[in-house]
């Protein structure tokens, strides 16, 4: 009886050894596809990181140039406008009209 009893149980332990094999062989290529699935999640959430970090970058350049062409426009169209010393009619500049007689004699130094 008693290697009834052993024979039963090494047969219990072959069944659940040959069992648990055939398990982790199934299981196999399924721990495989896991694996590569991981590791293209992985990658994939690397690159998105990346591209929005590139997005960020860019938007704050993009602010800070319409930012500063917005001040361009307004310092420029805020400027006041300087007037002509020539506007209205030119007989009237008195500028025109003088005649310009040195009031001293000039003196051409010569070298000597």
């Amino acid at each position: 009886m008693e290697l009834t009893i052993e024979n039963l149980e090494f047969q219990l332990y072959k069944a659940n050894t040959s069992e648990a094999n055939y398990n982790t062989a199934e299981l196999e290529p399924y721990k495989k596809l896991h694996l590569e699935e991981l590791k293209a999640r992985e990658s994939l959430s690397d690159k998105l990181s990346k591209y929005v970090k590139d997005l960020a970058d860019v938007s704050t350049k993009l602010l800070q140039e319409n930012e500063w062409s917005r001040s361009l426009f307004t310092s420029h169209t805020t400027r006041p406008v300087l007037e002509s010393p020539c506007n209205g009619n030119l007989n009237d500049n008195l500028h025109l009209n003088r005649i310009h007689i040195p009031r001293e004699t000039l003196m051409i130094p010569t070298s000597s």
